[in-house]
């Protein structure tokens, strides 16, 4: 703001006309005590809004969560610049920031024959996976209780970027949009269900060298959902594999190759079962 006045300490009333501040006499919604006391307003550099952290390899809940750390300023802020820099660099120094139980980290997880769930440590609400051997590079995990909670995800977020690490410098952030954030109301999506979430088989219904169980895949609100089954053991397989199932359902067939299996021994695996932009399911399934 400046400020250009012939009577310094002069008090009053203030009006604003379009991009200036004009005082009035002692509080009067008169003329101008002088023409000098008017005062022009300069444009503040433009700052970030909640859309400039819109990427789609960033979970929603997240970039809220990363604006309200730019808000909060000091280190939160500088912190959350880098997040969004690394992300966006070319090519990305950080694969995104996701709930630790979305199709992205899920797969990161099979990558490393584990399931998503073992991702976080015990105790902590957030991580940093390191790079994978193929070239795939970091990720921000977070646990999806904090979706709900901007300001604990925020230091979730804080906390996991101190573990990462990246074999260049992190550039500098892109500036600001630089327009309003008009962001609209997201609209309902459909949810993926999978029921039951447990198949328990017992050896001796083998038939046919195989056991044969059968799961539903549906939605849950408006619209249906494309789905797609990845077994992390040879001996299940599901059919169909994938398809897209409406609040009605699709009965699938989950089906156990016995004969892969040592007699005697309990086998355990689990089937991940992904949908674009929804929650990732598991399917355990179990043989006696």
């Amino acid at each position: 703001m400046r400020m250009h006045t012939s009577s310094p300490g002069e008090r009053g009333v203030w009006i604003r006309r379009e991009n200036r501040i004009v005082l009035l006499p002692g509080g009067a919604a008169g003329a101008p005590v002088a023409a000098g006391l008017e005062t022009e307003l300069e444009s503040a550099p433009p700052d970030y809004t909640v859309c400039d952290f819109i990427h789609p390899n960033i979970d929603v809940a997240a970039q809220y969560a990363l604006f309200g750390m730019l808000r909060e300023g000091g280190v939160a802020r500088s912190v959350a610049l880098m997040i969004l820099a690394a992300v966006k660099a070319k090519p990305p120094l950080l694969g995104g920031v996701y709930q630790v139980d979305q199709y992205v980290p899920a797969m990161r997880a099979r990558f490393w024959n584990k399931g998503w769930w073992q991702l976080i440590p015990a105790g902590r609400p957030s991580a940093c996976l390191p790079a994978t051997a193929r070239g795939e590079p970091p990720l921000i995990v977070f646990r999806k209780s904090l979706a709900k909670d901007p300001a604990a995800l925020g230091r979730a977020l804080l906390s996991a970027w101190t573990e990462c690490s990246f074999s260049v410098p992190v550039p500098a952030p892109p500036g600001p949009g630089g327009r309003p954030c008009t962001r609209p109301k997201p609209a309902g999506r459909a949810a993926m269900i999978v029921a039951p979430a447990t198949l328990v088989f017992d050896r001796q219904s083998t038939v046919a060298g195989v056991i044969v169980g059968r799961i539903m895949v549906s939605s849950s609100g408006p619209g249906s959902v494309t789905w797609q089954a990845r077994p992390t053991a040879s001996w299940v397989r599901l059919i169909p594999s994938s398809g897209t199932a409406t609040a009605a359902g699709t009965e699938v067939s989950v089906i156990v190759d016995a004969s892969q299996l040592q007699r005697g021994a309990r086998h355990i695996t689990n089937v991940l079962i992904t949908s674009p932009g929804a929650r990732t399911a598991d399917l355990d399934v179990e043989v006696r």
